[in-house]
């Protein structure tokens, strides 16, 4: 299974306190782009989780990004395995190609 997963900018982002739940509370503006990241989900023979990553680095190691932690809760809710390869290809756009776009996007809603 492939889903395309819209992408978007954050011109405008203060992250605020820290809740609970270890998320933090977040005042944004958030410009949709025309741009897609694609999650693929394939099954594998008893492999458990596969997790890759690939079209942006980041510092976080695969357990704490989100796909795989919703995953691990499915996991110990069903008492389930989840025997799947999961690809996330990430989108990433320089700053000066975002730019032209949120200007764009932002005439939009003015009208």
């Amino acid at each position: 299974m492939k889903i395309l997963t819209p992408a978007k900018i954050n011109p405008l982002l203060y992250i605020l306190s820290k809740r609970e739940d270890g998320f933090h509370e977040l005042y944004m503006h958030m410009v949709p782009v025309s741009l897609f990241d694609t999650l693929t989900f394939t099954h594998n023979d008893g492999q458990g989780l596969n997790f890759k990553v690939s079209g942006a680095e980041f510092s976080e190691p695969p357990e704490e990004n989100l796909v795989v932690r919703a995953v691990r809760i499915f996991e110990l809710e069903s008492g389930e395995t989840v025997n799947l390869n999961v690809s996330w290809k990430n989108i990433y756009l320089p700053v000066r190609d975002w730019a032209a776009e949120v200007e764009m996007r932002l005439e939009l809603y003015r009208l």
